[in-house]
């Protein structure tokens, strides 16, 4: 079994550099665009250092940078603008919501040259994280496209043309699609977005789902066309549902499972965690199980995420 985190990384922290102060300030025009740049990799390198220190097999740039899961590709993808701030789904944090007004033309986003970077100061594998084309399409304001489906067609092929970029700096690609599971009688068509982006990119694609219920709706991507999925295992009930559905099903690819509670500061018990681990094993193969929290480690303060991340990372090592 390995380890690794599951989206965004806490971005207030009262660790150096202060990135959110170094934006305002740039705002003001008090510093200029390459000290602002230094001030991104400097917090970047922070938490590829965290990572590697606490432990985690495979990491990432955390997204430090990113305002939100849209924000770097409504600002450079043509068509899209950001629009107002809404509520991420049920959680205290917010998005500002992206307004598609013409057809989407993809243009790089900053985030290959996150990656870049963050690829020349690591010492471990990483991951990138993208929004899936579906939880794209239903967090937006469509304000030009007649159709879902060709709205979804777009969005596929600038994401698509978004992880050939980054594709160099990473060995896993991460699909977030929390939405997916609140509209399951989408899933077909989904599935054939997915399938061009499987077709497309030479990389292990992963999906991850987090949020919601997952009961009903397992057995639906037993054939989705990606190699592995990123599943949220506290969410009412999710964890017996996952088991459920792995008992059942002969299911090969790789699982990551979110059985760390990354919207409650309450730290896991190692006993508990220890069963978890002790009973996945008996389902897939050691060499198919990562370890994670079951969402992004925003909504965590950065000490809590800290503890967190590192009990589950003794725990897997013990396991």
């Amino acid at each position: 079994m390995k380890t690794t985190i599951n989206g965004s990384y806490p971005k207030i922290s009262d660790r150096e550099p202060n990135l959110r102060q170094a934006i305002h300030r740039f705002e003001r025009k008090e510093i200029e665009q390459e000290e602002l740049n230094k001030v991104r990799q400097e917090t970047i390198r922070r938490v590829i250092r965290e990572q590697e220190d606490i432990g985690l097999d495979l990491i990432g740039d955390g997204l430090i940078v990113f305002e939100d899961l849209f924000s770097p590709f409504a600002e450079a993808w043509q068509g899209i603008r950001r629009g107002g701030l809404e509520r991420f789904f049920d959680n205290n944090t917010y998005y500002r919501h992206p307004v598609i007004e013409g057809k989407i033309v993809f243009s790089p986003s900053q985030y290959g040259q996150d990656l870049k970077f963050a690829k020349s100061v690591a010492n471990k594998p990483l991951k990138a994280i993208l929004p899936g084309p579906f939880t794209f399409a239903k967090l937006s304001e469509s304000k030009f496209y007649s159709s879902e489906e060709e709205l979804l067609t777009d969005l596929s092929a600038a994401l698509i043309q978004e992880a050939k970029e980054i594709s160099d700096y990473v060995e896993v690609i991460q699909f977030d699609e929390p939405s997916l599971v609140l509209f399951p009688e989408k899933i077909e068509l989904v599935k054939k977005d997915f399938q061009k982006i499987k077709q497309e990119l030479n990389k292990k694609i992963i999906l991850s789902l987090y949020f919601s219920p997952l009961k009903n709706f397992l057995s639906s991507l037993s054939d989705f066309p990606i190699d592995g999925l990123v599943l949220d295992a506290i969410t009412n009930n999710n964890l017996e549902t996952i088991f459920q559905f792995l008992s059942q099903n002969s299911y090969n690819k790789e699982l990551t499972l979110g059985c760390v509670d990354a919207r409650n500061t309450k730290l896991e018990s190692k006993e508990e965690l220890k069963k978890i681990l002790t009973k996945i094993k008996t389902l897939l193969p050691e060499e198919n199980i990562f370890i994670s929290p079951n969402c992004s480690l925003e909504f965590l303060p950065h000490s809590a995420a800290l503890v967190k991340i590192k009990n589950m990372v003794e725990v897997v090592k013990q396991c």
